[in-house]
C-alpha cells in the first residue's frame, strides 16, 4: 500500500465524519435533543482528529537523524494521546453543558422520529465489528477467544481493508474474548460497585449526594460512550472512570473501628499464594515487554545483546510471540536468514494466527527456492487473513518465479503502520 493509498483512508475517514456530524446537526435541529447536538459535537471532534493525524502522518513522515536513529513514527503516538484528550475533555464537556442547560431550562423535543433514524444508521454502521464479536462469543460461549485476540478473528472474516484491533463495544469484548466467566466477574464487580454508590446516594447530606451523583454521572458516561465506541480502550480515560466510580462509592461516613480480628492461617497462605501468582502474572510480562523495548532501540549498535534481550523476554513470557517476531525482523535486517527462519517458526508454533511470520517464512522459502514450502506457508497466511494485498503479491511473484523484494514489502507495512497510528496485529 503506497503512502498516498494509505491517506486517502484518512481522507475518506474525513468526509464521513463531516457527513455525520452535519446530519446528527440536522437532526438536532429538527428534535430539539440535547443529546443530538452532543454527539454532533462528538463528530465535528472526529472531524478535527483526523486533520490532527494527517498532520502526525506528515511529522511520523521525517527520514531518521541523530537523535531518532529509527525515525520520527512513535510521534504517533502523541497525536492519538492529543486525540484521546480532545475526545473526552470536548465530547464530555458539551455533553454536561447540554444536560445541565436542558435541565435548567427544558426544552420539549419533536420529530424524535429523526433521532431513531440516525441512531439506527450508527447500529449499522457498527454492526460489522459486533458481527465478529458474537461470532467469537459463539465459538466459544464459556471463556471466550482470549484478550485481545479479536483482530484474528476479524480479519479472516472482514470484507473491507480496515484492520480494527477491537469491537466497538465494551459489552462484546469482554462477552466475547472472556466469554461468560469474565462477563459474570465483570458484571458481579458492577453491581457490588453500584450497590456502595447507592449508599452515598442516600446520604442526607446533599452536597455528598450530589458530588456522589456527579461522580457516578461520569463514570456512566464512559461506560455508555464505550458501549458503541472505543473510549475504554485508552487507559488514561479508563483509569480516570473508575476513579470517579470508587470515589462515589466511597462518599459515605467513616463507620468507628471494630475489634480486630486474628486472620486464620489457613486463609492468610492462600491469599498470599494468590497475591504472589497475581504479581507475577502482571510483573513479568511487563519486564518482558521493557526487554523487548529495549532489543528493538539498541539492536543496530549491539546485535548479539539484543538478541539476548529477546530470548530472555521469551522465557518470561511463554504466551506472546512477540519476542520471536521482534527477532525475526532483526535477524531479517542482518541477513541472519538461519536465525530469522528460526525466529518466525518459533512465533508461528506459539501463535498459529500469526500470519506474518508465516509471511516471511515464504519468502525465506522463495528466495532459497523451495517454491512448494513458500506456496503452502500463503496458503496458510491467506487463510488467516484473505484480505491482506501484500499476500497476493508475494503469491503471484511465487507462481512467476518472479523475485520477492523483502525492501518493497516493509514499505508497504511502514506505510500502512503510519495510517494506523501505531496499530498492532494482535
Amino acid at each position: 500500500m503506497a503512502p498516498r493509498s494509505s491517506k486517502k483512508v484518512i481522507y475518506a475517514a474525513l468526509l464521513g465524519n463531516v457527513l455525520v456530524a452535519l446530519t446528527k446537526f440536522a437532526a438536532a435541529g429538527l428534535t430539539g435533543s440535547s443529546a443530538m447536538v452532543s454527539e454532533a459535537i462528538h463528530s465535528l471532534v472526529d472531524t478535527g482528529n483526523e486533520v490532527l493525524l494527517l498532520y502526525g502522518l506528515r511529522r511520523a513522515a521525517r527520514p531518521p537523524d541523530q537523535l531518532h536513529p529509527l525515525g520520527h513514527g512513535r510521534e504517533l503516538y502523541f497525536w492519538s494521546f492529543i486525540v484521546t484528550l480532545l475526545i473526552f475533555a470536548l465530547g464530555a464537556g458539551v455533553s454536561v453543558y447540554e444536560g445541565i442547560s436542558h435541565v435548567m431550562v427544558p426544552v420539549p423535543m419533536s420529530n424524535t422520529v429523526v433521532n431513531y433514524v440516525v441512531l439506527s444508521l450508527a447500529f449499522v454502521f457498527e454492526g460489522v465489528s459486533w458481527r465478529v464479536a458474537i461470532k467469537e462469543f459463539q465459538q466459544s460461549p464459556f471463556k471466550g477467544v482470549g484478550a485481545d485476540n479479536f483482530a484474528v478473528d476479524y480479519l479472516r472474516l472482514r470484507r473491507g481493508e480496515h484492520e480494527p484491533m477491537y469491537p466497538h463495544s465494551l459489552e462484546l469484548r469482554v462477552l466475547a474474548q472472556t466469554g461468560l466467566v469474565g462477563a459474570i466477574l465483570f458484571g458481579g464487580f458492577l453491581v457490588a460497585a453500584l450497590l456502595a454508590v447507592a449508599r452515598s446516594l442516600r446520604r442526607e447530606d446533599p452536597f455528598v449526594a450530589g458530588f456522589a451523583a456527579a461522580a457516578l454521572a461520569a463514570f456512566a458516561y464512559w461506560l455508555f460512550h464505550g458501549s458503541v465506541d472505543w473510549l475504554w480502550e485508552f487507559p488514561a480515560l479508563g483509569a480516570a472512570a473508575f476513579a470517579w466510580l470508587a470515589l462515589a462509592a466511597q462518599a459515605v461516613p467513616v463507620e468507628p473501628a471494630r475489634a480486630e480480628r486474628r486472620v486464620p492461617l489457613y486463609v492468610v497462605i492462600p491469599l498470599l499464594l494468590v497475591a504472589a501468582v497475581a504479581a507475577a502474572s502482571v510483573t513479568l510480562p511487563w519486564i518482558a515487554a521493557k526487554e523487548i523495548d529495549s532489543a528493538s532501540a539498541g539492536w543496530a549498535a549491539d546485535p548479539a545483546a539484543a538478541f539476548h534481550r529477546l530470548d530472555v523476554a521469551r522465557r518470561l513470557n511463554p504466551l506472546t510471540d512477540e519476542a520471536d517476531v521482534v527477532a525475526g525482523v532483526i535477524a531479517l535486517r542482518l541477513h541472519d536468514r538461519t536465525r530469522e527462519r528460526l525466529a518466525f517458526e518459533r512465533a508461528v508454533e506459539r501463535n498459529r494466527n500469526n500470519w506474518y511470520a508465516r509471511l516471511e517464512l515464504a519468502v525465506l522459502d522463495a528466495q532459497q527456492r523451495r517454491r512448494a514450502a513458500a506456496l503452502a506457508q500463503i496458503r496458510a497466511a491467506r487463510a488467516l487473513d484473505p484480505l491482506e494485498p501484500v499476500l497476493a503479491d508475494v503469491r503471484e511473484k511465487i507462481l512467476r518465479r518472479q523475485p520477492i523484494s523483502q525492501a518493497a514489502i516493509d514499505q508497504s507495512f511502514l506505510a500502512r503502520t503510519r495510517t494506523l497510528t501505531g496499530a498492532q496485529q494482535r
